[in-house]
């Protein structure tokens, strides 16, 4: 350990200490702590969410944007907190506030012969907490692609979180080729699911594609939530490159603290099909249905449309 890495070992120290509190605390200081301090104290990125909302909804009265506004804002002080509960939940907890329905059509692709299920995700409603999904079903597991973060000490503690329950962790850079090793492995039956026994027959590979792509890599274009959008397209570039199969997780947020992910097919329609790029327009079209119908659990202070 370095002095120059001791702040951030003790703030991450002081987190997970956090972290151990019973998920009630965690809520009650999201209602008198963090819910006004984000949006009337520090008024985190208020511009940037009133504009995406406008933009997003035009049609909408200012009534009814400062509703959703203050809507999300809450939804979004709930979500810090869950993230740090995240650290140290118990698996049993995790199990009972996020149930999984549909894991059929993705045991399925993996007895087809897929060992990739390209599984479209977003920020929206919960993702940190899927993390447990390999408990699900011993014979499939979970990865995900992350950037990692600046800060090493605090990238460990992120990746420690999303792979207390056997999820894999990628670097983005590193991801063909820690797929290629994964596939490997479980073609030679060395996988073993959370059991230890059980080989695993197929990913899940969890793909949150509603970020802003880079410029060089911008490839497609749609209109979504009114507005002409740069898409991220690598989630199906690499799915179709190893024979992935896609679906969409559907998540809602029944009551607080609750998760329902349902494993759907993706099917893009006849128009979508005829284009390139069908899976990432099916998902978008799924994406914005979800937003429009819950729109306060989607990361509006997410600078989503500066390209």
């Amino acid at each position: 350990m370095t002095l120059r890495s001791l702040p951030s070992r003790v703030a991450a120290s002081l987190l997970t200490l956090l972290s151990h509190l019973p998920l009630a605390v965690h809520y009650v200081l999201s209602d008198i702590f963090i819910y006004p301090l984000v949006y009337y104290i520090l008024r985190y990125r208020r511009r940037v969410v009133r504009r995406n909302m406008r933009a997003s909804f035009p049609d909408w009265t200012d009534g009814q944007l400062r509703q959703t506004e203050r809507r999300f804002y809450h939804w979004f002080s709930d979500m810090l907190v869950e993230t740090l509960k995240a650290h140290t939940i118990s698996l049993r907890t995790l199990r009972s506030r996020v149930e999984y329905r549909g894991t059929e059509l993705l045991e399925k692709a993996a007895a087809e012969g897929h060992d990739f299920i390209c599984c479209y995700l977003s920020h929206y409603a919960t993702w940190e907490w899927c993390v447990g999904f390999p408990y699900e079903r011993p014979e499939l597991t979970l990865c995900q692609i992350y950037h990692p973060l600046e800060n090493a000490v605090f990238n460990d503690w992120s990746t420690q979180s999303r792979e207390r329950f056997r999820a894999v962790c990628i670097p983005m850079r590193q991801t063909l080729r820690r797929l290629l090793q994964l596939r490997k492995a479980m073609q030679e039956g060395s996988l073993k699911g959370h059991d230890g026994q059980t080989a695993v027959k197929g990913m899940v590979f969890g793909c949150i594609a509603d970020q802003v792509p880079t410029r060089e890599s911008i490839h497609l274009r749609l209109p979504f939530l009114h507005q002409d959008t740069a898409v991220f397209t690598g989630c199906e570039k690499l799915g179709r490159q190893l024979g992935m199969s896609f679906c969409y997780a559907q998540i809602e947020r029944p009551r607080r603290g609750h998760y329902t992910v349902s494993f759907q097919p993706l099917t893009p329609t006849a128009e979508e099909a005829a284009g390139d790029f069908a899976y990432t327009r099916a998902y978008f079209r799924r994406l914005e249905a979800d937003i429009q119908a819950h729109p306060h659990l989607w990361l509006w202070t997410h600078n989503r449309w500066k390209r």
